[in-house]
């Protein structure tokens, strides 16, 4: 993927903000200026498509939009996501400000991950932003499935079962 490409600018911008608040509410006082003026810029920089929609898919070092796979800047909000078994996040054009905020509070807290993470996002009153769990017996399958060329081109088998996995 061109690192310098429009959309992946803006993804890069949006995860850098967005992994400077989920670090930020572990430190900062509940909705500290400093905080909400980064939640404010994480809501306005959300790359979302002509349908109103913001679909990423998570590698353990991309996220993915479409099918841009989207690294550099945006590599350690992966790897967050990733450890936090969250295979997919998804938002709405009517995402809140106290969406965004409930977002990164939840992931902000250890051991919240996965099915959990939807849970929690649910009964707080969240559905403008949805998270898919990864569960690692489809990542395991779609490995075998997605096995079956024999070039050994590991960038592409990897990137075609993450493919996979989101188009599931």
């Amino acid at each position: 993927m061109n690192p310098s490409t429009p959309l992946s600018k803006k993804v890069e911008g949006f995860a850098l903000d967005l992994l400077r608040l989920i670090r930020g509410v572990r430190v900062y006082p509940s909705k500290h200026p400093t905080l909400t003026a980064v939640a404010e810029k994480v809501l306005a920089a959300a790359p979302f498509d002509s349908t109103g929609l913001l679909t990423i898919g998570i590698t353990p070092t991309e996220l993915m939009v479409g099918e841009e796979f989207v690294s550099g800047k945006a590599a350690p909000l992966a790897s967050y996501l990733h450890s936090r078994k969250v295979l997919r996040i998804l938002w709405t054009r009517e995402t809140h400000l106290d969406d965004v905020w409930t977002f990164a509070r939840l992931l902000s807290t250890p051991r919240v991950e996965g099915g959990e993470l939807r849970r929690k996002l649910h009964a707080e009153g969240v559905y403008t932003i949805d998270v898919e769990a990864l569960q690692l017996g489809q990542v395991h399958g779609q490995i075998t499935e997605g096995v079956t060329d024999p070039q050994p081109d590991s960038e592409k088998r990897r990137r075609h079962v993450w493919i996979s996995l989101m188009n599931h």
